[in-house]
């Protein structure tokens, strides 16, 4: 067996605060931009994924080095396009 799998960890994520937000197309809009994924004829759909971090660097640096296209970094925030994250656009806060 590789030592990749032999040493394989499985990392679990267990939600402290979960909290789900349901807001309006218009809402999606003015929070994400462009990074906001389609409605595509769906009245109801996850849009987005709120990601705590422990670092922005760090996450900026892993998703320069996927070539993770589209990135917005913001003073607060990583935004990643909903075009390059299976549909959900995704936002990193410390």
């Amino acid at each position: 067996m590789p030592a990749s799998v032999e040493n394989f960890m499985p990392i679990g994520v267990i939600p402290v605060y979960p909290r789900f937000t349901i807001i309006t197309p218009d809402q999606l809009i003015a929070e994400f931009g462009d990074a906001a994924p389609p409605a595509d004829g769906h009245d109801e759909f996850m849009a987005a994924l709120s990601i705590r971090t422990r670092s922005l660097e760090r996450t900026a640096a892993a998703l320069a080095a996927g070539r993770v296209a589209g990135v917005r970094r913001e003073v607060d925030r990583i935004v990643v396009p909903a075009n390059q994250a299976f549909g959900v656009t995704l936002e990193f806060r410390e």
